[in-house]
């Protein structure tokens, strides 16, 4: 699921009070009175802000002024087994806060309150150079969630304010797959390089760095304190 992806939107008003989370599954939902067009959604009033150029679904005479909140259905397909998946990751670009889920769980959120409604607002006012960068979150327990074959990406996108001037969700699903029952490549440093990054020996063979990218602790006591060296 990347940019340019067909979606689905609503501007929800006090009908959707008691719809719950109905609306972030796949199948059982009614969105045909929804409006079509595709991501990013959102909408820029301001003059001179950088988001305009990104919004390709406009809803601005649907939401501004009338509610901080927006429902977005992504309908994809995932043409993989879920057996060789690895990683699944939702890259977003935002303002100001969403609630995203994947076939009707929840999988990701930011800015968002506990408890949320259909005339929610964000809990804080992102800068618009925050807004441009992706921000990635891991989904937890991937394979078992995503499905080969159709699925569904919704996000309650979030405002800081009804009388925001500017609103944006963009995001982009990229998934990991390989073989996990293939044999591990065991590496090592040939010499090593505090201070400075994993390199090979020449540094220009990128099949022959090390990258550590996670770490996982999980100390016996679990009160006592944990320091990570990178």
């Amino acid at each position: 699921l990347s940019a340019g992806a067909s979606d689905k939107v609503v501007v929800p008003d006090a009908s959707y009070s008691g719809v719950g989370t109905a609306w972030t599954h796949l199948t059982g939902y009614d969105d045909s009175s929804w409006s079509d067009g595709a991501t990013a959604v959102g909408f820029d009033v301001a003059p001179t802000s950088p988001l305009d150029s990104l919004i390709i679904h406009d809803i601005e005479g649907a939401m501004e002024g009338v509610n901080s909140s927006a429902y977005i259905r992504m309908p994809f397909t995932y043409a993989s087994s879920t057996d060789d998946l690895l990683r699944l990751t939702l890259d977003m670009k935002y303002d100001d806060g969403f609630v995203a889920y994947l076939n009707g769980v929840e999988v990701a959120r930011a800015n968002a309150p506990a408890s949320l409604a259909y005339n929610s607002s964000a809990t804080d006012d992102r800068l618009d150079a925050d807004a441009l960068a992706f921000e990635s979150f891991i989904i937890d327990d991937a394979a078992s969630i995503l499905q080969t074959g159709a699925n569904m990406l919704a996000v309650h996108g979030l405002s800081a304010s009804i009388g925001d001037e500017n609103f944006l969700i963009l995001p982009e699903l990229i998934a990991v797959t390989g073989d996990i029952t293939a044999p591990e490549t065991i590496s090592y440093f040939g010499e090593g390089t505090p201070g400075a990054a994993n390199v090979s020996e020449t540094g220009s063979d990128p099949n022959k760095r090390i990258i550590i990218n996670e770490l996982h602790v999980n100390p016996a006591v679990k009160t006592e304190p944990v320091e990570f060296i990178e």
